[in-house]
């Protein structure tokens, strides 16, 4: 065991990696609670809970990971049904052990033992897991087998009634029919995910044709939406673009993510000339709208810089950029601040923003950038030291070597 997966785990887990992420997701699932404590944020709707109780800790620990389940069906059931859900819960809980417990032990004490065995390890290990398709069937099929080890029989058995051989027919036509049902969900995804495939290797036409095909399938997934949306893009079909991230964001309005690429199509669209959709206007209200959506994720605000950036608003792609990297320590976010520092427009302030990034991570990137502001200030003295102490943290940095000798340092 100490080998296998579990073994690996068990040593991971005694070192501290990955704990603290899951506490912060239990404090956000009871803090969710707390909020909505009789119904919850409704069945299955972790995930719209989610950005609204995210923590800036979570983010720095496991950056760009979303949450749909509270790792504990107690909080799972308390954060999305509340009190209601949860007494229905554990009603349905106690009431199968104990009667797998008492009558069911006494009438079939192999199979009852079994299901006590079964239901209980899903209940002690699931009150801090995640839970998961491929387990969660087990307390159902725990429950009615102590229904049906328990439950009252009639004393006398009716004669067996034989049914018209076209009505049993009929039911197996039904049935098969119900069934095929889910060929369209199956060929939705599969299409979906060809989609995906097809836009990342810039191919815009098959992603189209993927795209329409799982929309037309399953319109009412949001993520497909997206997909095809995604299609648009690398197709260069602006408009198409931004009416698909539309269509996914009126889906699932609590993701930031579909607004996000919607502002991005919208820049696209401003760009090449035309002003249908709002124009820069609106790309920028746009991305700022994903934003307040989810406030604690660095990667609504990283779009932000990018439209803004896009559509010369240097300003807003700094303050963005900049608000993103003190959520998360990633360079990527440093470099699109210093990006925009490059050509704003508010000097002042953009030297304080780049100095306030200064005080988290002193970088010699950093100093190099408030030099440059420095300099478009016309103050050379604050330009020198920043330059010099940029080549004390990097000493053959190119952009501070010159600065020094511009200044005669």
């Amino acid at each position: 065991i100490s080998v296998s997966p579990l073994g690996l785990r068990v040593i991971a887990t005694a070192q501290g990696a990955g704990t603290r992420e899951r506490v912060l997701v239990w404090q956000a699932a009871i803090q969710a609670f707390a909020d909505r404590p009789l119904l919850g944020y409704g069945v299955d709707n972790f995930a719209v809970a989610w950005p609204l109780y995210t923590q800036v800790e979570f983010v720095r620990i496991a950056p760009r990971i979303g949450n749909d389940s509270a790792h504990s069906w107690l909080l799972q059931a308390a954060a999305t049904t509340g009190l209601v859900g949860l007494a229905a819960l554990m009603a349905l809980q106690l009431g199968s052990l104990r009667a797998l417990a008492g009558p069911g032990l006494a009438t079939s004490p192999f199979v009852s033992s079994l299901l006590l065995l079964g239901s209980t390890s899903y209940w002690a290990h699931g009150i801090v897991s995640v839970g998961t398709v491929a387990v969660d069937w087990v307390p159902w099929v725990a429950s009615g087998g102590a229904v049906a080890l328990t439950g009252a029989r009639p004393a006398l058995l009716m004669t067996k009634r034989s049914l018209h051989p076209l009505i049993a027919v009929a039911i197996v036509a039904a049935a098969a029919g119900g069934a095929a049902t889910g060929t369209r969900a199956w060929s939705a995804s599969q299409e979906a995910l060809a989609t995906r495939h097809a836009a990342d290797l810039g191919q815009g036409a098959e992603a189209v044709a993927h795209g329409l095909r799982s929309v037309e399938f399953d319109p009412g997934r949001a993520d497909y939406w997206n997909e095809l949306g995604r299609g648009y893009f690398a197709a260069a079909q602006w408009l198409e673009s931004a009416d698909a991230f539309r269509a996914a964001h009126e889906r699932a309005p609590y993701e930031a993510t579909f607004l996000s690429n919607r502002a991005r199509a919208l820049a696209r669209l401003a760009l090449v000339g035309d002003p249908s959709q709002g124009g820069p206007a609106a790309a920028v209200a746009t991305a700022e709208q994903a934003t307040a959506l989810d406030r604690n994720n660095p990667e609504p605000l990283a779009a932000l810089a990018d439209v803004a950036a896009a559509l010369g608003e240097p300003d807003v792609a700094l303050r963005a950029s900049a608000a993103a990297y003190l959520l998360n320590r990633d360079a990527g976010y440093a470099r699109l601040a210093l990006t925009a520092a490059a050509s704003a427009n508010d000097l002042p302030s953009a030297r304080r923003t780049l100095e306030e990034l200064l005080a988290v991570n002193d970088t010699a990137a950093l100093r190099v950038g408030i030099a440059q502001v420095a300099l478009r200030q016309g103050d050379g003295a604050a330009a020198l030291v920043n330059a010099r102490r940029a080549l004390q943290l990097e000493p053959g940095n190119p952009a501070a070597q010159a600065i020094v000798k511009a200044q005669g340092g």
